[in-house]
């Protein structure tokens, strides 16, 4: 008796075994070129490779290979990214910069690295050795890889040195706000004149005792319409020794506007305003210092 399938069956397991040799041999050859890349610290490409040959480990052994290879390979990238923050911050020279902006580069490209913030840190570095264009090219970097502390810093230093349009900037403050409330007072204070009312709704956002007083101001001078109490703000402000709300506030007490004429009220705000580092109630008091004699005599 004749057994037809016996041929196929062994054919099959030659192409079986072929393939499984062949998918070995390429494991080997990318374990071996990511162990390379690893080793010049070339780590994104490593990653690339590293997971490119998991799909070829076969053998439970291969894959626990390739599982403690792929380990090492994060543990290094940590280790790296920690070394070169360690260095930035305990800063001083600009030898320990220099060689933190080696550690961090060493993580460029960046992708699938899991080390956030490396173009923010690396700025940070160029910018503590006093190379602006340096920090900028950095931080462009780092807005494109999502880096809020990025769109911050690059919005400040664009403004210092090169020409860039408002509409430009706006766009990264705006990026930056969520993680950094500053750059909210910062956008208020760019339409302040222009847009109060886009002004009023930032300085809101911002939170800020500038901010609030911000939009006290905007109310009192009529230039927005709110329903925010700005001599609630300014009281708060100033209870909180906020100079100029100290200042406002004590003004409208001593001229009867906005509220109820009290001089007293008003000189002991802005004598608090002055002792607060106020130039401008330091200012008033010297301009007003006879009138000030007058009325205290008079008490």
């Amino acid at each position: 008796m004749k057994y037809p399938l016996a041929t196929p069956i062994l054919i099959l397991s030659f192409c079986v075994n072929g393939v499984f040799a062949q998918s070995t041999s390429d494991y080997v050859k990318m374990r071996e070129k990511a162990q390379q890349l690893m080793a010049l610290c070339q780590y994104s490409a490593a990653y690339k490779v590293f997971n490119g040959a998991e799909d070829f480990a076969v053998s439970s052994r291969d894959k626990a290979e390739i599982a403690r290879l792929q380990k090492l390979l994060k543990d290094s990238v940590q280790a790296t990214y920690q070394r070169g923050i360690a260095l930035i911050q305990k800063g001083g020279t600009p030898s320990a910069y220099g060689s933190a902006i080696q550690e961090l580069k060493k993580l460029v490209p960046v992708d699938n690295l899991y080390a956030p913030q490396v173009f923010s840190w690396l700025g940070t570095a160029y910018e503590r050795i006093n190379e602006p264009y340096g920090a900028i090219e950095q931080y462009a970097q780092g807005v494109n890889h999502k880096e809020r502390f990025s769109a911050m810093r690059l919005a400040e230093l664009l403004q210092k040195h090169k020409t860039v349009s408002r509409d430009s900037l706006v766009i990264l403050y705006e990026y930056a706000a969520p993680e950094n409330k500053g750059a909210y007072e910062t956008l208020g204070d760019m339409f302040i004149n222009s847009s109060p009312q886009r002004a009023y709704n930032y300085y809101k956002k911002a939170e800020s005792y500038h901010g609030k007083y911000q939009m006290a101001t905007l109310i009192l001078t009529n230039k927005v319409s709110s329903d925010d109490n700005p001599i609630i703000i300014l009281q708060q402000l100033s209870d909180e020794n906020y100079s100029d709300a100290q200042f406002y506030l004590g003004l409208l007490y001593f001229h009867g506007k906005r509220l109820p004429q009290n001089t007293e009220e008003g000189l002991r705000l802005i004598n608090a305003a002055k002792v607060n580092g106020n130039n401008d109630a330091k200012q008033w008091l010297i301009d007003r210092n006879s009138e000030i004699r007058r009325l205290k005599y008079s008490y």
